[in-house]
């Protein structure tokens, strides 16, 4: 068992879970998981696997450009 993380938190190979992003984004999961899937604005997210309901990871420079991105001006 390794005592370190192979890569450190929030690095560039650091995914996300749904409820992670929920609660990053202060939204349910199922909100998470219906703009990762179909709704707009979409959520870029990476399917783990090719069948229904696989999970889903995020990155989270992904996720900080979708604020950005939608963020309303005053």
């Amino acid at each position: 068992m390794l005592e370190k993380p192979l890569y450190p938190q929030n690095s560039v190979f650091s995914l996300l879970t749904v409820q992670e992003v929920a609660e990053l984004l202060r939204v349910s999961p199922d909100w998470v998981r219906s703009h990762a899937t179909r709704s707009n604005p979409r959520l870029p997210a990476i399917k783990m696997g090719t069948a229904k309901g696989s999970p889903l990871r995020f990155r989270l420079s992904d996720i900080l450009e979708f604020v950005e991105k939608w963020t309303t001006s005053k």
